[in-house]
Parts: structure tokens; sequence; C-alpha cells
């Protein structure tokens, strides 16, 4: 299927879908946390969802996405509670999320160290310590 107005990246209308799911996956990151034994049964859909526009179609901003994971799913304590098969896939999706960014910032013409790529090593160290 063709999205004709996610066809180019930084679309505003892409933008504000983005953030429309990014907001829903926070709500069922909430009630999924809550559950025993934790799992990403609720909120896996809308990463997915998220990854299309930002990875897939490239029509939004990587660093709205990867700023989700560093807030909702990067501590160690969040981490450690996860099944296996959803910390990979956490894993997995902010890796493609990361690379996702540095395309999007090696087209742009910026000086400096960009805040949002400053918190990757921070944040792969927890993900190697709890995946690993």
């Amino acid at each position: 299927m063709s999205l004709p107005s996610f066809n180019s990246s930084g679309s505003g209308r892409a933008a504000q879908t983005l953030s429309v799911i990014l907001r829903k996956a926070e709500l069922t990151l909430r009630k999924d946390l809550e559950n025993e034994p934790v799992t990403l049964d609720q909120t896996r859909p809308y990463l997915r969802l998220a990854a299309i526009v930002v990875i897939d179609k490239n029509a939004s901003a990587a660093s709205e996405l990867l700023r989700f994971y560093h807030l909702h799913l990067s501590t160690k304590g969040i981490l450690q509670k996860l099944r296996a098969d959803d910390l990979a896939r956490v894993f997995w999706r902010r890796s493609e999320t990361v690379a996702a960014f540095d395309r999007q910032l090696s087209t742009q013409s910026t000086h400096g160290i960009n805040p949002v790529r400053s918190m990757v090593p921070g944040q792969s160290a927890v993900f190697f310590e709890v995946f690993f």
C-alpha cells in the first residue's frame, strides 16, 4: 500500500502520526509493565507502526522514536523484567532506530554533538549488560 503523505522525510503529517503512535505506545507500555510476567503484547504493535513511519518509510524524525526508547525502554529495571523475546525485539528495534537516526543526521548539516545521539553510548551499555 502506498501512503503518498509519507513519501518524504520531514512530512508534518508523518510527524503528527508518529506522535500519536508514541503516545499510544506509552499508555500501553504502562499497562504491559503492570502484568507479571512483563510482556510487550499491547505495546508491540505501536512500536512496529512507529518503525514503519521512521525506519521503513523514513517519513519522520528518528530522534523522536529514539527518545521514546531512551525515556521508556532503556532502564535496567525495565529491561530486566522483559521476557527474552521482547528484550531481543527492543534491542533490535532500538538498533534499527539508531541506524536510521545516523542516516538522517548524515544528510543534515549540523555541527557539534547532537543531544539525542549522545544518549546512545550510555543506553547501549545498559542493553549489553542486560542482554548478554
